[in-house]
């Protein structure tokens, strides 16, 4: 998964001219997470918060708004969420990428339906399963490995 902040979150960036003489009007400085100023995507586990902060300022005393913009590796569309002002130039933004995320991405990148990967899920599940009605059932199971390993 790959998070960016987009200068496109803010209404009317894209109105102002990057040949315009008075410079940026916009500066985002200090994101996080960032791996390597952004060369490379931010690795989180799916279905867990991740928080982005950055400082967020222009020139003049208008008032501004962010939003965090984000989206899957391989995917096409942006999802947007909004940031909230902490302090002085510090925004705050908060998304959750959804479950299951792994498997997506892997039928997406290997060119297979995800229903075809139902038969080996299933023997999977079954499994694990199986084990955890063993270790229910006869509780020393769950002990053999540490006191095999003498813990």
């Amino acid at each position: 998964m790959r998070a960016y902040l987009s200068p496109d979150a803010i209404d009317g960036f894209s109105d102002i001219s990057p040949a315009d003489p008075t410079g940026p009007r916009f500066r985002i400085e200090d994101i996080f997470p960032s791996v390597d100023g952004g060369r490379y995507p931010v690795k989180r586990i799916a279905g867990e918060p991740v928080s982005v902060w950055a400082d967020i300022f222009r020139e003049g005393h208008d008032v501004i708004a962010a939003a965090l913009l984000w989206r899957l590796e391989g995917d096409e569309t942006w999802q947007r969420d909004p940031m909230q002002l902490e302090n002085n130039d510090r925004w705050l933004g908060q998304f959750t990428p959804p479950m299951a995320v792994n498997l997506m991405v892997v039928c997406r990148l290997a060119d297979v339906r995800m229903e075809q990967t139902l038969p080996w899920v299933g023997w999977l599940v079954v499994w694990f399963g199986a084990a955890a009605l063993a270790v229910l059932f006869v509780p020393e199971l769950a002990l053999w490995l540490p006191r095999s390993l003498g813990y």
